[in-house]
């Protein structure tokens, strides 16, 4: 359904559309939707060039991008703490890691019968800091290994579109 219409009358809250979709009106429940601000899908050359990188770095040392990608969204540490009961733990860390590739969990704590599983997110979560900061590291560790990088204009344009394309 396409909003071209909103006003907010004494706790109500009114929608026009051009098109109204009569079958969701009539199955409306409350609490069933959110109503979420539209944005453009991110731009792919940022994640391009992360995973350019994460190709260059595992050639030269011997891994496979997928774990050059995961090491450093370790180092990141955008993770969340999730104390859980060990009956269900492994369910959840299935469940996670079926997220994508850098969506991963490291048990790094237990008490009794809980456990804590750090719960990684994947990039595709990343506001454009957390990203520049995610390339940033990577950038470190191909010149490490000897791997010629761009102009820092080019990764400020690179993250500039990133940020366009996020918003």
């Amino acid at each position: 359904m396409n909003i071209k219409y909103i006003k907010y009358e004494r706790g109500c809250l009114l929608l026009r559309t051009d098109d109204p979709d009569m079958e969701l009106l009539e199955k409306f429940k409350p609490g069933a939707y959110d109503i979420v601000k539209h944005s453009e899908k991110r731009s792919n050359k940022a994640n391009s060039y992360m995973w350019a990188l994460c190709k260059e770095i595992g050639d030269a040392v011997g891994l496979g991008k997928e774990e050059v990608y995961r090491n450093a969204v370790r180092e990141g540490n955008v993770f969340k703490d999730i104390w859980i009961h060990e009956n269900a733990a492994d369910t959840f860390e299935y469940l996670w890691r079926n997220r994508g590739t850098a969506w991963f969990t490291e048990r790094v704590d237990a008490q009794g019968e809980y456990v804590v599983i750090r719960a990684y997110y994947g990039s595709s979560t990343y506001n454009v800091r957390q990203m520049q900061k995610l390339i940033d590291r990577l950038l470190q560790d191909a010149e490490a290994v000897g791997i010629p990088t761009p102009e820092e204009d080019y990764i400020r344009k690179l993250m500039e579109d990133y940020e366009r394309q996020s918003k």
